[in-house]
């Protein structure tokens, strides 16, 4: 299975203390794909804690890749012996297993 990153948007404020254009929210897609082309994804937004001012990367620096760095670490955090980024690849495996094996299927009655 691979899976990737997409960042929809992040959100900013303007200015924090003397900090410019400080990202607070990322908008983002989680994707998986099987070895036959299968994908499924979640996806949500993910709130930042306030930046440590001698750590911090100007908004031109930030780049997809990086801010996917970000998501890494943070989903990867087990919290009461969970984790999210194997909670996410969970429920991707899940969605494409249901499209390789379907249990229900919608049909049309006859008239």
């Amino acid at each position: 299975m691979k899976y990737t990153w997409e960042i929809s948007a992040v959100n900013c404020i303007l200015k924090q203390n003397d900090l410019d254009n400080v990202i607070k929210e990322i908008h983002w897609r989680y994707k998986g794909e099987n070895e036959n082309g299968i994908n499924a994804e979640v996806y949500g937004m993910e709130l930042l804690s306030d930046p440590d001012p001698t750590n911090f990367l100007p908004l031109d620096e930030i780049t997809k890749t990086v801010a996917s760095g970000w998501l890494e670490s943070i989903f990867s955090v087990e919290i009461d012996g969970k984790n999210k980024l194997v909670e996410y690849q969970k429920i991707i495996e899940d969605q494409i297993n249901l499209q390789v094996n379907p249990i229900s299927v919608t049909l049309q009655l006859k008239d």
